[in-house]
């Protein structure tokens, strides 16, 4: 495929279940653009047609310097399309990837930047639910942005299809209600945040099992143990700051990410002033 309607197709960039994501030109506006491209299957399929046109009323709404922009969406020659910000940069799985414990001052920029954007879409009644590295990018200029808000909870729609028996999200980063099949509120974004503040800084996620069964178990019945025990940088203040993100019980976890991202600046504040003021990511 060379050309998607006006747009000048580069390369794939990306598969997933539903659909996949290639670079492209927009020679009217003259800027690269991403477009996420829906199987053709998938839009005979209710349910996956359903959760696509969600993500384009979730994340369209959502403008925010830390947040993937959309700016259109249709059948582009007979193919249905959302057109989106094409980010300049690495997933924070590849940034992982290359740095496998993050330094304490881009473990700061990249969480503060997370909280920011996690939080906008909160008050917008939007929950992602499926917070992970490969839904993180860093864009070159050391700027979060998060993207994918295909299995997002509109809080204002009640009760979606997602809701009726289904566990979404990848296993490692669900929280244990979304495991259990539980009302589902925005803290669950909290407790797979701190999952990936945790990787991030140990270079391992807490509650992994051979299995996705094991997996489940752990989540739900086994604290995370000690960062201490794996980062010698990491303070017992810290690690009790990343630990509130994983309580079992939602209501053991921060008031909301504003909180968790006051007390963790206020932490990091006392370390080192610098750190808070720069709050850029170095790739």
């Amino acid at each position: 495929m060379k050309n998607l309607g006006k747009y000048e197709i580069v390369k794939l960039i990306g598969k997933g279940s539903v659909g996949e994501v290639y670079k492209a030109f927009d020679p009217v506006i003259d800027r690269f653009v991403a477009i996420k491209v829906i199987f053709p299957d998938k839009i005979e399929d209710k349910e996956h047609f359903s959760r696509f046109k969600k993500e384009i009323r979730a994340q369209g709404k959502l403008i925010h310097p830390n947040i993937a922009v959309i700016f259109d969406v249709g059948f582009l020659e007979g193919k249905y399309a959302i057109i989106m910000e094409y980010i300049d940069g690495i997933s924070l799985r590849q940034y992982m990837r290359k740095n496998k414990i993050v330094t304490l001052k881009n473990f700061f920029a990249i969480t503060s930047q997370i909280c920011d954007a996690l939080h906008f879409a909160h008050t917008q009644g939007i929950i992602h639910r499926d917070v992970k590295p490969e839904n993180i990018f860093i864009n070159t200029q050391g700027i979060v942005k998060i993207i994918d808000f295909s299995i997002a909870k509109l809080q204002t729609y009640g009760i979606t299809t997602t809701d009726a028996n289904m566990l979404l999200g990848t296993a490692s980063y669900m929280s244990p209600e979304q495991v259990n099949g539980g009302h589902v509120t925005s803290r669950v974004d909290q407790f797979s945040l701190g999952v990936v503040c945790y990787e991030m800084i140990t270079g391992t996620r807490p509650f992994d099992g051979i299995t996705v069964a094991e997996t489940a178990i752990n989540i739900v019945s086994h604290k995370a143990s000690s960062i201490e025990n794996y980062n010698p940088m990491v303070d017992d203040e810290l690690n009790g700051i990343i630990q509130k993100l994983l309580e079992k019980n939602p209501d053991d976890r921060y008031e909301d990410l504003a909180e968790f991202k006051k007390v963790l600046k206020s932490y990091f504040y006392k370390l080192s002033p610098e750190i808070v003021e720069e709050n850029r990511v170095e790739i």
